[in-house]
This record gives structure tokens, C-alpha cells and sequence, in this order.
């Protein structure tokens, strides 16, 4: 079966992604999306863990939470929410690893008011209630915690085993002790550093006008500082000590997670390794999903995803099994990796994830939250945002594109496994027998 044309299949509703950049270095990106009943405006900054010292980790996280309680217009956290929910709106925010996202979603009609209401984070915070604020971010810090205080998200323990005293290590919140220790001198000069015009973009999806937004944005934040973009420091470094790590948890299930170190975003075989994944876990027909719970009931459910930074990211198998089966499950995972790394893939399950992942991109088209978190992630990492380009490049990949990402990726040195759960001993030398045997 011949590629699908997909580069051209983005249909009447595609429209022209309008970019404009403020005297002030602000980038500014519309995508009007005239078909929809809404817009959202976002604003996406290049912060997060990633860039922080060990000693003020979670300060990223901690300054978003903070920008939200009072500004000069709107003096309280209750005055800045009435006014979002005056509009028909919610305004919301999320700390990433290696961004921080504001955005609300509004109707048509109040897209210049949502803007000016995003503006106001950002160039006039007014720092209320600090200690009323840790109290809230210790509480979602302890949600990752057991109950004598031990950390147990396997999320943060998989990248902490992955990248160590690196800042891709560090958790996105920080620990309780670091944000007891954040002052007002800190945000503000977090904020200085890194929320400069810049480190930032501003997204307007949905039925917009985009003359119109990239005159109101640069009204609203073209007084905002300049600053300097964020840039890399060093790298992760490849580590190679400790591969399998066991985390004692009470719970039903023990949480069982192989991540394998790969190569970042920008990287030429970042697509490939992108419908790589695909043909292990898109659908229910596909590998993961038969081997782990169709053919042989090891779990309810599993998962394979991809995190990508710059110059790094994280492939990752993940499933919740029975105690006593983690080493099953292990070997289960690693044997369908080797399967990928030894290419034996077959020609109609990389069209079969063309094609899943041609139309997951087209159906961005049908929501504006979702083209702005589209066009934002590109356009913070100096991406181009134009949707074809995706799909004209997934068009392209071949198996032996395929081949070539899996036998990068999927190698001894590139494995880690983390296991949070009642593992008895004896099935813990089990499990380190099967990742130590493993080739």
C-alpha cells in the first residue's frame, strides 16, 4: 500500500499561520482557525527546571503559581478570576521541565480582552499571600510523596535515575524545604531572567483577527524588557551506574517503567523515532497493548511515550502489574524493544502509524487549545509552526528510518528501569536478571 498524500490532506479548514515579531524581541503567532466559535490566547515562555540551580529548584513552578495572586489592575487572586470568568473564560497555567504555558480559552468576541488579561501576569505582578501560596504548593508536593515522606511518582524517580544532579533531574515542583526557603527576591529575579520579550511567544488560535491580535499584543506587552533567550548549558551527561532502581511502596500494584536515554527534538531522526513509537503503542492492534494484555494479561493497561527535550529525551515503556509479575513484565517490554532495535518491523504497521498520526495532526485543526499548545511548544524552541511542515515530513519516513532511529536508541547503555511497588527479593533478582541479560 502506497504513503498517503498527507502533506496535502490538511483540507479547506487549514489556515495561514500569521507571525510578527515586537520592536521589543516579543514573537508573536497567530493561527486563525475562522471555522471555530472561540479563541485562545496563550503565552509560552522558555523557563523551567531545567534551567534552575539545584538550590532554587522549584522556583519556576513556584513563580507561576505566584503570578496568579494579584497584579496592579487586579489586586487579588478572586479580582483576576472574576474578571477571566466575566469574559466566559478560565485562565490556567502549567510548568513544564523546559517551559511554562499561561493560556485562556474565551469566546470570539473577548480575544483582545483575554490577551490583555494574560498581559497582566507578566508585566505587573504584585507577589501577594507568598506564605499563603507555599502552603498550597506543599500540598502538591506531598501528593507525590508516601506517607512517611519518601518520594514514590515514578515520573520523577525515572528521570532522576536518568539524568541525576542534572536540572532534567530536578522535579518540576522542587521539595518542600526549597520553597520554604523562596523569597520575593527570588521570583523577582526569576522573573527578570528569564520573562524577558525575548524568552517569550504569544499565541492566538481560533476565530481570531490577526492584524488585530498582533496590534493588541504588542500594545499590551511591547513595554515589556527585552531580556535575553534561554539557552542551553551543558548537557546531561551519559551515565553509567545504577540502571534498575526498586522503590518500596505500599500500594496494589507495583509501577514498572523502562526508559531508554535518546536523542532531543531537534534531531533529524526525531520524526522516525516519533512513528517508531507509534507502531509499539497507537490503537489496540498494536504491539504493546497485545503482548501485555490481550495475549497474555501481565496488565490492564500499558504505555509507550516519547519526551523530548533540545537535545535529549526520554523513550518509555510503563505499566502497573501484579507484584510478583514485574520480571515477567520487564522481559515482556525489553523483548518488544529488541524486536523494533533487530527490525522487524513490517511495511503496513509504519502506514498504519503514518496515518493515525497524519490525522491526530490534522484534528488540531478542530481545537484552538490544542493549536496553541501545537504552535507555542514550536515556536518557544525556535521551531517553525506551520502544520504541513509535520506532515510533510512524516509523509517521508521509510523503515529503514525506522530501523535507524531504533538501533540509536534502543541499546544496552541507553536502558533504565524503575519499579515502585511490594517487590519481594526474590523477584527482584528475577528482574535484575532479565535487564542484565538483555542485549
Amino acid at each position: 500500500m502506497s504513503a498517503p498524500a498527507l502533506a496535502g490532506s490538511l483540507g479547506p479548514r487549514a489556515s495561514t499561520l500569521v507571525e510578527d515579531t515586537a520592536a521589543n524581541g516579543l514573537r508573536i503567532v497567530v493561527v486563525p482557525q475562522p471555522h471555530l466559535q472561540g479563541a485562545t490566547l496563550s503565552v509560552f515562555v522558555k523557563v523551567g527546571p531545567r534551567y534552575e540551580r539545584a538550590e532554587v529548584n522549584g522556583v519556576s513552578h513556584f513563580l507561576e503559581h505566584m503570578l496568579f495572586r494579584g497584579t496592579e489592575q487586579f489586586a487579588t487572586a478572586y479580582d483576576l478570576s472574576l474578571a477571566t470568568e466575566r469574559l466566559g473564560g478560565t485562565l490556567e497555567a502549567a510548568t513544564y521541565a523546559d517551559f511554562t504555558n499561561y493560556s485562556i480559552s474565551v469566546p470570539s468576541e473577548h480575544a483582545e480582552s483575554g490577551l490583555e488579561l494574560l498581559a497582566e501576569l507578566l508585566r505587573a505582578p504584585r507577589f501577594l499571600d507568598l506564605e499563603l501560596e507555599k502552603k498550597i504548593v506543599r500540598e502538591e508536593i506531598l501528593a507525590d510523596l508516601s506517607a512517611d515522606g519518601r518520594e514514590v511518582d515514578i515520573d520523577n524517580l525515572s528521570r532522576m535515575l536518568l539524568f541525576g544532579d542534572h536540572p532534567l533531574g530536578f522535579k518540576i515542583t522542587g521539595d518542600a524545604d526549597n520553597v520554604d526557603r523562596l523569597g520575593l527576591d527570588d521570583l523577582r529575579e526569576h522573573l527578570r531572567v528569564h520573562y524577558g520579550a525575548s524568552n517569550t511567544v504569544v499565541v492566538a488560535t481560533g476565530a481570531v483577527e490577526p492584524v488585530a491580535i498582533i496590534a493588541a499584543a504588542k500594545r499590551v506587552l511591547g513595554a515589556l524588557p527585552r531580556g535575553q533567550l534561554t539557552l542551553l548549558e551543558q548537557p546531561p551527561p551519559a551515565r553509567h551506574g545504577r540502571r534498575l532502581w526498586f522503590i518500596e511502596n505500599d500500594a496494589s500494584q507495583t509501577e514498572v517503567r523502562v526508559c531508554f536515554r535518546s536523542f532531543g527534538g531537534d534531531d533529524p531522526d526525531y520524526m522516525a523515532l516519533k512513528l517508531l513509537l507509534r507502531v509499539l503503542d497507537d490503537g489496540m492492534s498494536t504491539r504493546l497493548h497485545r503482548r501485555m494484555t490481550d495475549e497474555t494479561g501481565l496488565a490492564y493497561e500499558a504505555f509507550a511515550a516519547l519526551d523530548s527535550y533540545e537535545e535529549v529525551g526520554v523513550v518509555e515503556l510503563g505499566a502497573s502489574v501484579e507484584h510478583d509479575k514485574v520480571a515477567e513484565a520487564l522481559s515482556a517490554m525489553l523483548a518488544m524493544m529488541s524486536e523494533l532495535r533487530d527490525g522487524q518491523i513490517a511495511a503496513d504497521e509504519l502506514e498504519k502509524a503514518r496515518t493515525r498520526y497524519a490525522w491526530n495532526l490534522r484534528r488540531i485543526l478542530d481545537s484552538a487549545e490544542d493549536m496553541a499548545m501545537y504552535a507555542g511548544t514550536q515556536a518557544v524552541f525556535g521551531r517553525n509552526p506551520e502544520l504541513g511542515l509535520l506532515l510533510a515530513e512524516c509523509e517521508h519516513v521509510t523503515l529503514l528510518d525506522l530501523e535507524r532511529a531504533a538501533r540509536r536508541v534502543i541499546r544496552r547503555e541507553n536502558a533504565y528501569v524503575v519499579c515502585v511497588g511490594k517487590v519481594k527479593k526474590s523477584v527482584e533478582r528475577a528482574a535484575t536478571k532479565a535487564l542484565e541479560s538483555w542485549k
